[in-house]
């Protein structure tokens, strides 16, 4: 009695797993190189945000400067006050 290897025996079961595991390597590379792209871009949207909140902040500042000005104008014209010694 002759033996007769099952269809897609060892051998093919051998390249089945080969072939699985190379999958599983070409994923988790994919999935590596997307999570480096988005932490490039969130990195880029930080940036923006960052430059947006800093122009926002010298806004802010100067528009509160003029105010503390303007609410103070009486005091800076004030002549008593310009020809003292607190100047």
């Amino acid at each position: 009695m002759s033996y007769v290897p099952p269809v897609g025996g060892d051998i093919g079961v051998a390249v089945d797993t080969v072939a699985i595991n190379q999958a599983y390597v070409l994923n988790v590379g994919v999935l590596m190189n997307a999570g480096a792209y988005l932490d490039v871009v969130a990195g880029q949207y930080l940036a923006v945000a960052l430059v947006i909140v800093a122009y926002a902040g010298v806004f802010v500042a100067t528009v509160a400067a003029k105010w503390i000005l303007r609410s103070n104008m009486d005091v800076i014209q004030n002549e008593k006050l310009s020809n003292s010694n607190m100047n």
